[in-house]
């Protein structure tokens, strides 16, 4: 039949993907095209499509067009050119009707019902979705259980319409939640002004109604409001924190600008009025209004309060700020990492940026004792399904420890929050694991040399086994260009060559012995990437150069006043505090300005670390010009109404010292924890190891600059 002069009457109202499965077919020509291939073209399933071919049927069929669909051939248009070139012309006019999927109509109704300022008739919703009343109802009873879960009321009056009510903070934290549960993080970002800009078009066009507060006006404002915070405060977010904090920040401008503010006071008000954040809100308000027009209650101030404190980490060396608390958590955070490595068998004790994330993650959480309200929980089955056996690790450790870090229940977005930092070490591991190139020395001949050679690779999978050769055959210099790092042999060798004697037949000893020299080898190439780093880094700067100075400064002042003191007779707690006053005073006045600090510090919560037995006597002094770190042995441990004291660990540092250059005392409490060896020694009395495990810890330190 000949079809070009017809008119064409569409009653089928296509949706975009099966407009995009007619021009694949119609580009074909008259070949038939197979549903898989099809699929593959579009990057869905074979299902989905097989799910639009009825209405595409449909369409072919009301515009007389010949459509195939044979099983074991494909999907054919069986048409000539003429009327393939009338079918694609047809499709560039056609009105594309988007049908939405349940999932995504439910989110579009929730960010309807969420945002709305007053009740909405079930009529605008049926007509406005295209839907049926028994569909809607449907919707509405899924979505009232999710509200619920929210401290969120769904009402449904008659003559009224349908709307929610419940606490302001309720219904922010509920919209929040779902813009991380119910949509992709990429989608998100698209959104910020760090992703693409996004035209009023694509606005109205594209953007669902729960994301549309962060395409409007305070899109900008929200973005300076931030930088003024980070700015204020000299402070820096973790990547997630940063995420949520501006969602939250626009959020509060969209909802105040619209009169929902927050009216109900936090509980522990008075505690966010102690905070830094706390005074940098109040600072931020005063510009905001005059700039933004954005004025806010007092209960708003402490809500902003509350975000930001939850996801800061300070650059002012926050470890030094409360160093009993950070060390409670890293003595929780080194049980966890002690258990995950435990089950998985990965080396994650001893990995510093490991420790250092985990001992932030949980400072947050310990400051609300809440999850890490930034976690997009979209997030969570990629890293279960790409990481499953540290996932299970990780949410075993914390059924096992978390009573000690929250009093609620451990929730799988702190498993997956977890897990993301567990998964980023072992890709570093992995990344540092590189090949150690051997040459097998063995006398015996070159069959026991491949016996030894077949041995070790079964033992250590970062092997490759270069060269088997004869004792006599050793230059090292040819061994240098074939990139050769060790020669293992089973005989003792006199070579300057790095080698390695072990057994004919790998026991556990030469296992270990090969295992500490991998790690050499291994930390060594680390160190050598860390010098080069260093030496070619770009764009450093006078004001660099002067704040590397000063930390050298401090680490030598540290290394070279380490004490350690052994005292007799000390019966109660403040005459520990004054002999730790006397420890590195230079005159009565200095004695006195200490132990004064350290009774200061004490009334604000007790320094006593009960896992270890010590007090943590620390402050921030005008007296002091450098940083101090020294160690009271007392002979007779003193009993307490917290536990027994043996000892108390010094920390003095001047109140005006430069919060960068407090990062050198605080790296030798959180040695405390990361090395054992370094608290034996000072409860040795032993101050040559003491000062080793220090400049050890601050050399690594000062590489890393």
């Amino acid at each position: 039949m000949d079809n070009i002069n017809k008119p064409k009457k569409t009653k089928t109202s296509l949706s975009r993907r099966q407009k995009q499965i007619i021009q694949i077919l119609a580009q074909m020509g008259s070949k038939p095209v197979t549903v898989a291939a099809v699929a593959e073209k579009l990057k869905v399933s074979s299902r989905t499509v097989l799910r639009e071919l009825p209405l595409i049927e449909d369409w072919m069929s009301e515009n007389d067009f010949k459509f195939s669909r044979k099983t074991g051939v494909g999907l054919q248009i069986v048409e000539d050119p003429a009327n393939l070139e009338l079918i694609r012309e047809l499709l560039e006019v056609e009105h594309t009707s988007r049908v939405l999927g349940k999932e995504e109509r439910r989110r579009r109704l929730l960010g309807e019902l969420l945002f709305s300022t007053e009740p909405a008739k079930a009529f605008s919703f049926t007509s406005g979705y295209g839907i049926s009343e028994g569909t809607l109802f449907g919707d509405l009873d899924y979505l009232e259980r999710w509200l619920e879960s929210h401290q969120v009321r769904l009402v449904r009056r008659q003559g009224v319409g349908i709307f929610i009510t419940g606490e302001e903070k309720a219904i922010r934290q509920a919209i929040v939640s779902a813009v991380f549960d119910l949509y992709d993080m990429n989608q998100i970002m698209g959104l910020l002004p760090i992703g693409k800009h996004i035209t009023e078009r694509e606005r109205i066009a594209d953007v669902p109604p729960l994301l549309a507060f962060l395409t409007g006006e305070g899109r900008e404002a929200a973005a300076k409001i931030l930088d003024e915070f980070r700015n204020t405060l000299g402070v820096r977010f973790r990547d997630s924190a940063l995420v949520g904090l501006y969602i939250r920040i626009a959020l509060a401008i969209n909802r105040v600008a619209s009169g929902k503010m927050i009216t109900e006071p936090s509980p522990d008000w008075k505690d966010l009025q102690a905070l830094k954040e706390y005074e940098a809100v109040k600072d931020i308000q005063k510009r905001a209004l005059e700039k933004y027009n954005w004025e806010i209650n007092e209960c708003e101030v402490l809500s902003l309060t509350e975000y930001l404190s939850s996801a800061r980490i300070w650059a002012d060396a926050s470890f030094f700020s409360d160093p009993v608390r950070s060390i409670n958590i890293r003595l929780f955070v080194t049980s966890l990492v002690s258990v995950v490595e435990n089950i998985t068998g990965l080396p994650f004790q001893g990995n510093r940026i490991l420790m250092d994330d985990l001992v932030s993650h949980f400072s947050a959480i310990m400051d609300r004792n809440q999850s890490d309200m930034f976690l997009a929980y979209s997030q969570i089955a990629p890293v279960k399904n790409s990481y499953p056996e540290i996932f299970s690790a990780v949410d075993t450790a914390l059924r096992i420890l978390g009573e000690s870090i929250t009093t609620r229940d451990v929730m799988e977005a702190d498993v997956g929050f977890v897990t993301m930092h567990f998964a980023a070490a072992a890709e570093r591991i992995q990344a540092a694991e590189e090949k150690i190139v051997i040459a097998v020395v063995c006398p015996l001949g070159v069959g026991a040399s491949r016996m030894l050679a077949t041995s070790l690779k079964r033992a250590f999978h970062n092997l490759e086994i270069r060269r088997t050769i004869s004792a006599f055959e050793i230059n090292p210099a040819e061994l240098r260009e074939e990139g050769v790092d060790l020669i293992v042999s089973t005989t003792d060798l006199n070579t300057d060559f790095p080698h390695i004697c072990i057994g004919k037949v790998l026991q556990t000893q030469d296992r270990m012995k090969m295992q500490n020299k991998i790690d050499e080898i291994n930390q060594e190439r680390v160190s050598r990437k860390a010098r080069r780093r260093n030496v070619f880094t770009s764009a450093v700067g006078l004001e660099d150069i002067r704040q590397v100075s000063l930390i050298t400064r401090e680490i030598v002042e540290l290394i070279e006043n380490f004490r350690i003191l052994q005292v007799m007779g000390v019966r109660s707690f403040q005459e520990l505090q004054e002999q730790a006053a006397l420890l590195f005073a230079r005159n009565d006045l200095e004695k006195e300005e200490f132990l004064a600090c350290f009774q200061q510090r004490e009334r604000m919560g007790s320094t006593y670390i009960k896992e270890m037995e010590i007090s943590l006597l620390h402050c921030k002094s005008t007296a002091a010009t450098h940083s101090r770190f020294g160690y009271i042995r007392l002979e007779q441990p003193l009993r307490t109404e917290e536990g027994l004291v043996t000892g108390g660990v010094v920390m003095i540092a001047p109140a005006e010292l430069p919060v960068t250059c407090l990062e050198p005392v605080s790296r030798l409490s959180a040695l405390l924890i990361e090395e054992p060896g370094f608290l034996q020694a000072l409860q040795k009395g032993d101050t040559a190891a003491g000062v080793s495990f220090a400049e050890s810890a601050l050399v690594k330190y000062y590489i890393n600059l």
